[in-house]
């Protein structure tokens, strides 16, 4: 029973060092892309039913303008269930490539992860270190 104990706590934490190895990564690594703030108009959205999850999935597409250019059915990257055709949007886009956006917040995500991660980490220590202690 102590063997299984403290192999589930170093299963654990090696999940979270993955996590947090991750998100360090992705935080550390990230390229030198100037992102500017627009507002965007949704324009479409597809709804497909993944037989394997059994749920649906959405993509949402938008139309902005940026210095006097359209850009037209651009895929947004996030969706939630209050979204409708016609609702403006915040999007952040690549200076550089003004078709790469991302929904404003998403670049918070690999801090949430390495959150999430050490949380998971921490908790794995204290788990290893009680089933070490259990007599």
């Amino acid at each position: 029973m102590k063997i299984r104990k403290i192999l589930i706590a170093v299963s654990e934490i090696a999940v979270a060092l993955l996590f947090v190895v991750l998100s360090l990564y992705a935080i550390t690594h990230s390229d030198d892309t100037v992102y500017r703030s627009t507002e965007a108009t949704i324009v479409r959205i597809e709804e497909d039913y993944d037989t394997i999850n059994e749920q649906y999935e959405y993509k949402v597409f938008v139309d902005y303008e940026l210095d006097g250019v359209e850009w037209k059915d651009i895929e947004y990257g996030a969706y939630d269930s209050s979204m409708e055709i016609g609702d403006t949007v915040k999007v952040i886009y690549d200076m550089k490539d003004p078709t790469s956006i991302q929904a404003e917040g998403s670049v918070n995500v690999p801090y949430i992860v390495g959150g999430v991660g050490l949380a998971f980490l921490a908790f794995g220590v204290f788990m290893l270190v009680k089933a070490i202690r259990e007599e």
